[in-house]
């Protein structure tokens, strides 16, 4: 199942982010992933966002906010992540 709205996710819920999603970086019209994809936790529902940890226990955000430009990194957007959560 696909989350549409990443916002009431509860602490402990594992979901998964799918490659070819997430904040990139634009160079010669092609796109380079900046995120980390596979299982994570949440630890936190955020503004923009989920804190969660992987399967080793890093500490990820995970970026769910409106697409834009970023301010300060020429050729990023910010763009949310695609995940999915098993019911």
């Amino acid at each position: 199942m696909r989350v549409v709205d990443w916002k009431v996710l509860q602490p402990g819920t594992r979901f998964k982010v799918t490659s070819g999603s997430g904040p990139y970086y634009l160079h010669n019209g092609e796109r380079t992933y900046m995120a980390e994809k596979g299982y994570f936790r949440v630890h936190d529902v955020v503004q923009d966002g989920l804190i969660a940890t992987d399967d080793s226990g890093m500490w990820n955000f995970i970026y769910m906010g409106e697409t834009r430009v970023s301010p300060n990194i020429p050729n990023l957007t910010r763009e949310a992540h695609r995940i999915w959560v098993k019911q």
